[in-house]
């Protein structure tokens, strides 16, 4: 009699525009930390600007926040894993209104992007960002109890090896970039 070992990794169906948009996101998202135009938060959006909530004037909040923030170098976004896919996405592909990015919930980040990433794949890059799953992705519940006994410590392997925010959400922008457009969960952790 064998066991099978169950698999941990989320199966992710994405096609090849799907895979070079994630890309693309991550590759800006590491852009705008670099820039410091990023900063990681508990929070999944936090729009600021000179430290003050971000309240434009009125052609800017119904215009394209992706025009606004390129032309505004004193916009600064407070991030979580989704906020920060979430603003890599509006810079390389969606004219989303200010108004509608001040007001995003999660939800509405997640829906924002579906055309490049699944509602389970941001929610494991977030649980991967917070030490621990915020809203639990439906394929976890598939798993048996050892299987996700491993997941939860895998997150937290992850974020002991990255104990600072901005490390581990470079990190997991990285192993999109790395992984074709999709995070995978670390299995190993690598070493300086």
């Amino acid at each position: 009699m064998s066991t099978k070992t169950q698999s941990i990794q989320p199966q992710t169906r994405m096609t090849a525009i799907q895979r070079r948009k994630a890309v693309e996101v991550a590759r800006d998202v590491l852009l705008q930390l670099r820039l410091e135009r990023l900063t990681t938060t508990g929070g999944y959006l936090r729009v600021q600007q000179n430290s003050q909530d971000f309240n434009p004037p009125e052609e800017v909040y119904n215009g394209s926040f992706k025009t606004a923030f390129q032309q505004d170098k004193s916009i600064v976004c407070g991030v979580c894993a989704i906020g920060a896919a979430y603003i890599g996405y509006i810079n390389r592909f969606n004219r989303v209104k200010t108004c509608d990015v001040l007001s995003a919930s999660d939800d509405d980040m997640i829906l924002t992007m579906k055309n490049v990433f699944s509602e389970d794949q941001l929610r494991l890059m977030e649980g991967f960002f917070e030490n621990g799953f915020v809203q639990t992705p439906s394929w976890y519940y598939d798993l048996d109890s050892g299987s996700a006994y491993k997941v939860s410590n895998l997150i937290s392997d992850f974020c002991n090896r990255y104990p600072e925010r901005t490390q581990r959400l470079r990190a997991i922008m990285l192993n999109v970039i790395r992984n074709d457009g999709e995070f995978r969960i670390p299995l190993r952790m690598r070493t300086h």
